[in-house]
């Protein structure tokens, strides 16, 4: 892409255009940003290897290792085998249930619950290990603030509509840019305060980030962000390719990467597990 090409983000409830995403410029520091993996191994295997083709410097992973899918170990061994590149390992609410850690697993819904239950047989003394070194709390880097779930609730609360993150921005003044896992859908949500009638007045905006090119620049000195990579193991934006973003911190630059994997192998691999027929079939949908 050319670096003085501007790109804009649409408005679901409104469909206004406007401009509050900045030019790009030359790219020089990327992270590879990543959340949700849910124990899909071919997935993550396919992220990790179209990314490296296109370079990354370090490694953001926003939580949910395992739950749902049919390779627990075979992920966390994956990812322990990335540092030190994996400079962010956060927790999520299934990587706890696992554990058992703080999150009830009759919390879950009968399907998600039955994956829990699986994993919490096949984890190996170093791979349960792993999962408990994650932390559940807010990570800072730079400019920006990582969770797994919300900026005021970082393991369990998700950032699914206008009103939720509006609360969150106005509950929470300390972050211009959150980044966010936990709903599988590639999102943004956009929060910036003008005045009606000579008041104060708190817009939040949600931007449906397409059709248009993946990639624009974050303007968080023109409005408070929370942004979410999307799924890489199971996504739920009825596309069924995994997903996941670089970010360029020094530019602010983010680009969206949807890439497909090998399905077939994952169902077949759950099949056998006797995970539940339902989380088998909504990988083909993206569900």
């Amino acid at each position: 892409m050319a670096p003085d090409r501007q790109n804009k983000v649409h408005y679901v409830d409104t469909g206004r255009r406007e401009e509050i995403i900045g030019e790009k410029s030359a790219s020089t520091m990327k992270v590879l940003v990543i959340s949700d993996i849910h124990a899909n191994l071919a997935a993550l295997e396919t992220v990790l290897k179209d990314a490296q083709s296109r370079g990354y410097d370090e490694i953001w992973c926003l939580g949910d290792v395992v739950g749902y899918g049919p390779d627990p170990n075979g992920c966390i061994e994956r990812l322990a085998a990335l540092e030190p590149q994996l400079t962010v390992r956060l927790a999520g609410n299934h990587d706890y249930a696992v554990l058992g850690k703080e999150i009830n697993v009759e919390d879950f819904n009968p399907e998600a619950k039955k994956a829990v239950l699986w994993t919490r047989e096949q984890l190996t003394t170093e791979t349960r290990a792993y999962l408990d070194a994650l932390s559940g709390e807010a990570v800072r880097r730079g400019e920006f603030m990582l969770v797994h779930g919300s900026p005021r609730d970082s393991v369990w609360e998700y950032v699914l509509s206008p009103r939720i993150a509006r609360e969150n921005f106005e509950e929470l003044t300390d972050f211009r840019c959150c980044l966010v896992g936990h709903t599988h859908v590639p999102t943004m949500f956009s929060y910036r305060v003008d005045r009606r009638d000579g008041q104060p007045f708190g817009r939040c905006l949600q931007h449906r980030l397409t059709p248009s090119p993946p990639d624009f620049a974050l303007a968080f000195d023109q409005a408070r962000l929370i942004i979410n990579p999307g799924s890489v193991g199971q996504p739920r934006d009825h596309d069924p390719r995994a997903s996941y973003a670089l970010l360029d911190t020094e530019t602010r630059l983010w680009t969206y990467v949807r890439v497909e994997y090998p399905i077939e192998e994952t169902q077949h691999r759950m099949l056998a597990a006797g995970l539940p027929e339902r989380l088998i079939n909504r990988l083909s949908f993206g569900w």
